[in-house]
């Protein structure tokens, strides 16, 4: 399935677009639509959607689109992810404008004011293909993330990651192959890094892979530990992360 996300004030506007998406392509796709650049970041940011493209209006009232592409950008797993910008600047007689900008970055493109069908479908034509490869890289059982550790650089086999856990700025990757270090990396970074639907976090300072949890057992009344088999270091699960890590469990035990 693709997801896009269209971000702009103009409830119309945003309309003729996702009509125009869903009627251009036969692929299964969700359009979510959202009226400001709050409501979209809580959207993205929730990491409930993994977003595959981005239309969002140049003009918002709370915040410019170039500032929330920007802010886009410095989240590792959307940094190639394709923005379409829908703005009313248009080309002059000579060719020359800023759209010509848009178009010399290839994760970067506009969609001009007013909408056409032709238009939008245009341009959501120019990313599809990259986004259907990507979307199966990402599915990849075989899959593996290249990291730089304390001790060297390795690539790491996503299947085999147990769990993460920050402490003083150091983040530990617990897999079968053993643990590695990485340095002056937070745990939401190592998420972003690792991209992946069945690595979440699950308190605080740490996230876990679902694929290899043997089990869930209670530690106290706010805190639980995920036990994986052949590992007897301690994976915490927070009060906050318990019922969402309990979902995602079941759902896998009973595929």
């Amino acid at each position: 399935m693709i997801t896009i996300l269209i971000v702009g004030n103009n409830i119309a506007d945003n309309e003729r677009i996702a009509g125009s998406i869903i009627g251009g392509t036969d692929l299964t796709t969700c359009v979510i639509c959202t009226h400001s650049a709050t409501e979209a970041w809580s959207v993205f940011s929730s990491k409930k959607y993994k977003i595959d493209l981005f239309v969002i209006s140049v003009k918002m009232k709370e915040q410019s689109g170039y500032r929330l592409a920007e802010k886009i950008r410095k989240i590792a797993e959307y940094r190639d992810c394709p923005i379409l910008f829908v703005t009313n600047a248009s080309y002059s007689l000579a060719g020359f404008s800023q759209l010509t900008t848009y178009q010399s970055y290839k994760k970067f493109n506009y969609i001009s004011l007013p909408i056409t069908r032709i238009d939008v479908q245009g341009k959501l034509g120019l990313y599809l293909e990259d986004i259907i490869q990507n979307q199966s890289g990402r599915n990849d059982p075989e899959r593996a993330v290249y990291i730089s550790h304390t001790k060297g650089e390795t690539f790491i086999g996503i299947k085999d990651i147990l769990f993460a856990e920050i402490q003083r700025k150091v983040c530990s990757i617990y897999t079968t192959e053993g643990t590695f270090e990485i340095s002056r990396k937070s745990l939401s970074q190592i998420i972003d890094m690792i991209d992946d639907d069945a690595f979440l976090r699950c308190h605080r300072s740490f996230a876990l892979n679902i694929k290899q949890i043997q089990g869930i057992e209670k530690v106290d009344r706010r805190i639980w530990k995920a036990v994986f088999n052949g590992c007897n270091d301690v994976c915490l699960i927070s009060q906050n992360y318990i019922d969402c890590i309990l979902q995602e469990y079941k759902k896998l035990k009973t595929k």
